[in-house]
């Protein structure tokens, strides 16, 4: 059951389901008080990326941006966390998804390392971060970054919110009904 009523309605068209059929399931968050104890950053320097390291949560995309930060912001860093697994290295889509298209595996930083070393210094791979760290790991970012695809309703997102980041995100899944339109985030389309 998805956790969020756009992701139900997605499910509903696109799986021609009855909507009487289709509940969706609140994901509670219970906010950890270090989270709720962290300053707000003084400033916009570091970027966090805080997810599984998959393409589908648009690593890739975010990794590609970095170009035009980087230009325009040569302080800026990046520091990805994040569990790396296999993912889909050809087409990413929803729709490849749902149709079983997506062909070619490969672990997705072993992909991502020839893109990101053009960056040298200012892209930190931390890996995993376990949920004992993720105040530490948030407390050292600026602004929180979750560029996916196609997402249900993200934890980690929930996370970043407690902790006072800013947040870009895409319209994807439940985080656009997470951040609201108007003063949870900033919001994009998947992928651009």
């Amino acid at each position: 059951a998805p956790s969020s009523p756009k992701l139900a309605r997605r499910l509903i068209a696109d799986w021609r389901l009855p909507p009487d059929r289709v509940r969706v399931l609140p994901n509670p968050h219970n906010a950890d008080i270090r989270l709720l104890r962290l300053p707000p950053p003084d400033g916009a320097r570091t970027i966090g990326f805080y997810s599984s390291v998959r393409l589908f949560k648009g690593i890739h995309v975010l990794v590609d941006a970095m170009r035009r930060v980087f230009a325009r912001h040569p302080d800026t860093r990046l520091l990805i966390a994040g569990q790396s697994a296999s993912s889909p290295v050809a087409d990413t889509s929803w729709g490849a998804f749902l149709g079983d298209r997506m062909i070619v595996w490969r672990d997705t930083l072993d992909w991502l390392r020839p893109r990101i070393a053009r960056f040298g210094g200012r892209v930190e791979i931390r890996g995993f971060v376990s949920p004992k760290d993720v105040p530490d790991y948030l407390g050292s970012i600026d602004i929180a970054v979750f560029p996916s695809l196609f997402d249900n309703f993200p934890g980690a997102c929930l996370e970043a919110m407690t902790s006072a980041r800013a947040i870009v995100a895409t319209r994807s899944g439940g985080m656009e009904e997470m951040l609201g339109e108007d003063d949870g985030g900033l919001l994009v389309p998947p992928g651009g």
